[in-house]
This record gives structure tokens, C-alpha cells and sequence, in this order.
């Protein structure tokens, strides 16, 4: 077996637990993650399992509880973020393969402060997509986008902030985003 590097473990680490985790509470031990959870078949050791087990547990991304026989693993309100977080970087939007059909998508969204890093997430995601940034909380692109928005927002839990308008015109900003876009 190639000993893999601590460099991505966290990462899988996580990804198992979430998709173990479609429910959010998830008790595991490390001999479940080692053994039933094919981190061995990734190229990971016990040794490597076990101490990224214990630095999640100490950055409070899990939380060890103590039963009468074994100890379990359950994922934190932060954990359950993180996951999320890599669940929505995967998440792409394939520009090249649409072509502007003469309407503009307006996404509108207003997300509470107590849940910032979710709406930071999804505003940094939106600028990696092909959207213009009109304001702090409205975001403007040419292709169709609604699928990805959803997934986005159903990732993240935000989809009752969010909008997805389809308009013909945009007023004094559609030369700008013409421009920005490409499009005559």
C-alpha cells in the first residue's frame, strides 16, 4: 500500500463523514472510518486516520462522546458547515456549453448575518460563476442558471433567501454587462 500525505486526508475525512452524514446526526469511531469507510482504499494508513480523527475533534469540526463500550464521532453545527463548504466547491457551472438566449438572470438574495459564512460562501461562489456583481446582494449573468442556483442554495440550506429573476432588459447597467460579457 502507497502511504498517502496528510495534505488532502482532512478533506476526505470530512467527505466520508457527509456522505455518511445526509442525516445530521452521525455517530462513527475511528475503526468504522478505517474500515468500513474504504480510507484504507484511498491509500490512507490508521495512523494518518486517527490523527486527523484528533485534529477535527480538537478545530471542534467533531465532537468525541464516551458510551459504555466504544467511543463515537459526531459532527458539530461547524462540521456539518465545513461539509457543506466542500460539497459546494465541487459544484460547477459549465458557461461554455450555453449560449445567451437574450434574457438576463437577476439573483437576488438576502441572508441573515447569523448565518455569514453560508452567504459568503455563496456570494464567492457566484463570482467564480459568470455573474456580474450589480450589488452587494444582486448578482447578474447572460446563461441559464436556475439548476445551479438551486443546488447551490439546497447545499447550503439558503433556499429561502434567494431569488432567480429572468428579465429582457437591465436598464442603465445592461451596456456595462454587455461590454463585460461579450455580448453585442
Amino acid at each position: 500500500m502507497v502511504k498517502k500525505s496528510f495534505k488532502n486526508i482532512t478533506r476526505s475525512v470530512l467527505g466520508i463523514i457527509g456522505e455518511l452524514g445526509r442525516v445530521i446526526e452521525v455517530g462513527f469511531s475511528r475503526k468504522t472510518l478505517t474500515q468500513k469507510m474504504m480510507l484504507l482504499e484511498l491509500g490512507y494508513d490508521p495512523f494518518q486516520i486517527n490523527k486527523t480523527v484528533k485534529r477535527l475533534t480538537k478545530q471542534e469540526y467533531i465532537e468525541k462522546k464516551l458510551s459504555e463500550k466504544t467511543e463515537k464521532y459526531f459532527l458539530t453545527q461547524k462540521g456539518i458547515e465545513q461539509i457543506s463548504f466542500l460539497r459546494l466547491e465541487n459544484l460547477s457551472f459549465d458557461a461554455n456549453s450555453k449560449k445567451w438566449d437574450g434574457y438576463w438572470r437577476v439573483v437576488i438574495f438576502d441572508i441573515p448575518e447569523t448565518v455569514r459564512g453560508l452567504r459568503d460562501a455563496f456570494r464567492e461562489k457566484l463570482r467564480e460563476w459568470p455573474f456580474y456583481k450589480l450589488q452587494n446582494s444582486v448578482f447578474v449573468g447572460p446563461y441559464e442558471c436556475r439548476q445551479e442556483i438551486k443546488q447551490a442554495c439546497k447545499i447550503l440550506k439558503l433556499e429561502k433567501y434567494v431569488l432567480v429573476l429572468k428579465s429582457r432588459e437591465l436598464g442603465y447597467a445592461e451596456t456595462k454587462l454587455r461590454k463585460y460579457f461579450g455580448i453585442n
